[in-house]
């Protein structure tokens, strides 16, 4: 699991506390805590050309430039607009979950 600065900020801003708490303790278990880079604007900037909000561009730029293989929303639009792109796999929690199952 990879944790990122717009996760930070987002958290950050959530008007409920204890659900903001409980964001904040899955940062204990990632593995990575991305930083922004040039890389990850360049990469938000083409999201964004795709037609992503920048939150959500900044979260796939980050995922993207660690390595990750998949990016889990429960957002169904960001799903439709990345659901081509090939260097990360953009899919709900539930597909990613039936997909390992499906492998056992």
């Amino acid at each position: 699991m990879v944790w990122s600065y717009i996760l930070d900020f987002e958290n950050n801003v959530n008007p409920f506390p204890e659900r903001r708490w409980s964001i904040a303790q899955w940062k204990s278990m990632a593995v990575v805590d991305v930083i922004e880079s040039p890389a990850i604007l360049d990469y938000a900037q083409q999201f964004e050309a795709r037609g992503l909000r920048g939150k959500d561009a900044l979260h796939i730029a980050c995922a993207l430039e660690t390595g990750c293989k998949c990016f889990l929303t429960t957002d169904d639009q960001v799903i439709k607009m990345m659901g081509d792109f090939e260097p990360i796999m953009v899919i709900s929690p539930i597909t990613f979950l039936t997909s390992m199952e499906q492998q056992k």
